[in-house]
């Protein structure tokens, strides 16, 4: 299943009154309870500024008005490919005393290096790597690590500039050998950050 990529208002996403990237044949992903009005919409995203100021101790903020900035399609094995091409980086696999090259594996997730990050090993990419494969939001704010809020499903809520910053870091790191799909594919997410950045939108994974 596709992920859907969408940097609009969260007040608009939350209350469903927006077109999906979806077809007629596909439920709407991420709006679990269906539509809600847009006073209980506005309600949710107050709790979710509320939350976030109180587990990071600053106050987030973002826009939450206008249309949807930015809408694509995202194949989400190239998120796990890109994240695992990161972790080759920070913890590389070795042969004796020869380093292994990248290889994208047809399941990225099972990468040796990024399996390690996901048992704890420290990252520089914390805003890629600690955050939801299916869904969520990245903010349009600066702040240096992911943050929990009331939106418990949606586990960690990351920085649209953070994850911009971060692919930009792996992208400097792309050799001969990475494919074009995947290097395609990092464009869009990149696209996708810097767009919420400069908007002042949040970056939607739907």
């Amino acid at each position: 299943m596709a992920l859907d990529l969408y940097v609009m208002p969260l007040a608009t996403y939350l209350g469903g009154d927006f077109e999906s990237l979806g077809g007629d044949d596909e439920p709407d992903r991420g709006r679990e309870s269906g539509r809600v009005s847009p006073e209980a919409a506005r309600e949710r995203v107050e709790a979710i500024r509320r939350s976030l100021a109180e587990s990071t101790g600053s106050t987030i903020t973002w826009r939450d008005e206008g249309g949807v900035a930015f809408a694509r399609r995202f194949d989400p094995r190239m998120l796990h490919a890109l994240r695992s091409f990161a972790a080759h980086h920070e913890h590389p696999p070795r042969l004796r005393l020869l380093q292994r090259g990248f290889r994208l594996l047809d399941d990225p997730r099972e990468h040796k290096s990024l399996r390690k990050i996901y048992e704890g090993a420290p990252t520089q990419y914390e805003h890629l790597m600690r955050h939801s494969d299916n869904r969520g939001f990245y903010l349009p704010d600066d702040f240096p690590e992911p943050a929990l809020s009331c939106e418990a499903q949606w586990w960690m809520i990351g920085s649209a500039p953070r994850l911009r910053d971060e692919i930009e870091r792996i992208e400097a790191l792309f050799d001969d050998t990475v494919p074009a799909e995947m290097r395609e594919a990092t464009r869009l997410l990149h696209d996708a950050a810097a767009t919420a950045t400069s908007a002042k939108l949040p970056l939607i994974w739907d």
